[in-house]
């Protein structure tokens, strides 16, 4: 099951959106169908050719653009959560903010905003052919080591300009990173990302898929690049080693595992990674925000570093 997940403090979940475009109720009951648009023509230009999954925030759709020909991910709104949150339609309209101010080749572009007749919101994005880091590791295991350091310099460049101009993402994770045929390295999905300058200490739960969140975000403390900094090393752990760095399926149990269980050195894992870039990797992984890399891109440029320079 996969999906953007938000739990309270206490480690309740909240929500969940399954790729297959199903909502499972916050009593883990059967899924809802999450609406389907297949056959539609949005806003008069997008035509629905098929369902591409679903995040926290909505279903996601491959349309074409009537009139220019393009296709184009069509992300609309989910009909159940305007009903049981209030403030879905708000976090809707932040993602196509915050996402128009990006100018980077690493992060899926906005092209569309606009309000449906039946009140729903539609947010077309840039489409991007492929496969999602997830699907990746699913079907090839670990990656090889230049390509998972290729993957790592684009993703931390597009995350070192997102910071840069104030904002957090959020819910970095291997399937918000799309792989395209041509060697594109994309992130996606922006849905719980916010701007720096608002966002203070949590106010009763956490959005964000448990796997990924730092420490500080499991513990509800004001976030900073530090945070997203600590999921990108998740992210590059599992794509070194084919696991995630620690096993806990509750907001209590990882809570504990992130604080007081240092990961497994990655070099340990795979013979062939060396222990200066196990030691890159533990530091992005470190629980204390101000001792993780002091950005994105010195992480990347470490653990490059570490690679070329190991016999």
């Amino acid at each position: 099951m996969e999906g953007t997940v938000v739990f309270d403090l206490k480690g309740t979940m909240r929500d969940v959106v399954l790729e297959s475009g199903q909502r499972m109720d916050e009593n883990g009951g059967r899924p809802r169908l999450a609406g389907d648009r297949v056959g539609e023509l949005l806003a008069g230009r997008y035509r629905v050719l098929r369902r591409l999954g679903a995040g926290g925030m909505g279903t996601v759709y491959l349309a074409e653009h009537v009139h220019l020909g393009r296709l184009t991910a069509v992300k609309v709104l989910c009909p159940p959560l305007c009903e049981d949150d209030p403030d879905a339609e708000q976090r809707f309209r932040q993602e196509a903010l915050l996402v128009a101010r990006v100018r980077h080749p690493g992060v899926a572009q906005v092209y569309d905003f606009d309000r449906l007749p039946d009140g729903q919101f539609l947010l077309a994005m840039e489409y991007v052919a492929g496969e999602t880091v997830a699907q990746r590791l699913r079907r090839g295991g670990p990656f090889p080591l230049p390509e998972a350091i290729r993957v790592l310099r684009v993703v931390a460049d597009a995350l070192n300009h997102v910071h840069w101009i104030g904002i957090l993402h959020r819910d970095l994770k291997p399937q918000n990173i799309m792989l395209g045929p041509g060697g594109d390295v994309k992130v996606l999905d922006f849905g719980v990302a916010h701007e720096m300058a608002q966002l203070l200490a949590a106010d009763g739960f956490q959005p964000g898929t448990l796997a990924y969140m730092s420490p500080d975000q499991l513990l509800g403390d004001a976030l900073g690049p530090a945070s997203d900094i600590y999921a990108l090393g998740v992210v590059f752990y599992e794509m070194l080693t084919g696991r995630l760095p620690h096993a806990g399926a509750t907001v209590p149990e990882l809570r504990i595992q992130r604080l007081l269980r240092p990961p497994i050195p990655v070099h340990w894992l795979r013979p062939g990674c060396s222990r200066e870039l196990a030691e890159v990797v533990a530091r992005a992984l470190h629980p204390e925000p101000a001792e993780r890399w002091p950005s994105a891109v010195a992480f990347a440029q470490a653990a490059a570093g570490a690679v070329t320079s190991s016999p």
